[in-house]
């Protein structure tokens, strides 16, 4: 028997459910009733779900499906989705208690980790507190981080990297990182090397770079649900 897991944000926190019946679907009930989704999604990944979540301003909760792979956004609170079939955990949105800091406008939680850690051992340190490397995809982004890290001598893991297909780049998410998006420094990527890792340079101006994901750097965490 397959384990589905089905994925919820609600109320500011995450909410992890676990179902043991193949292809099952838990509908959310909320306040006023059965919840009526505001947008389903097909063939996405579980962390793309929550991302999308988190982008969308009516989106209070989301329910994702493993097996089918189906994303569903809606905008009701006070779910209770505990029957027999299902256990439960909760977790912070942003967990301030492990050092994490959140930027609302952006919706971004994230905490910058200075140790020197490989590309993978970094992004297991990021998994082990829910969370990824971080996707830095805007100009946006970038600049606030510039404005926020107060260590400007260090490169910085993102989740950005090329290992699965040579050239092309994507964010942990499953998104793809263009070659000509405006967050590549001068010349990036090169692949000088082999290099299949992404890393945040201050001195091309908080730009990304590729680098060996052998080579030790600090990073930066993003506080998603991952499991």
């Amino acid at each position: 028997m397959r384990r589905t897991f089905i994925l919820l944000i609600l109320l500011g926190e995450f909410h992890i459910s676990s179902s043991y019946k193949e292809g099952f679907y838990h509908l959310l009930k909320g306040l006023s009733g059965t919840a009526t989704p505001i947008w389903t999604i097909n063939g996405i990944t579980h962390i793309r779900c929550s991302y999308v979540c988190m982008e969308t301003p009516l989106c209070s909760s989301l329910e994702y499906n493993t097996l089918t792979f189906d994303c569903k956004l809606y905008n009701e609170f006070g779910i209770n989705p505990s029957t027999n079939d299902h256990t439960s955990m909760f977790g912070e949105r942003c967990p301030k208690s492990l050092g994490y800091t959140y930027e609302k406008s952006m919706d971004f939680c994230y905490l910058v980790h200075g140790q020197w850690l490989t590309w993978f051992t970094a992004q297991g340190v990021c998994a082990g507190e829910r969370g990824q490397l971080v996707k830095v995809d805007t100009m946006e982004k970038l600049i606030y981080l510039n404005s926020s890290v107060t260590d400007n001598t260090k490169n910085y893991w993102t989740g950005a990297n090329d290992q699965v297909i040579e050239g092309t780049f994507e964010w942990r998410d499953g998104t793809e990182l263009a070659n000509d998006n405006e967050v590549w420094g001068l010349n990036q990527p090169d692949d000088w090397g082999g290099e299949d890792c992404c890393e945040i340079k201050p001195a091309l101006g908080w730009k990304i770079q590729d680098d060996n994901c052998g080579s030790t750097l600090w990073f930066i965490c993003e506080y998603v649900v991952l499991y």
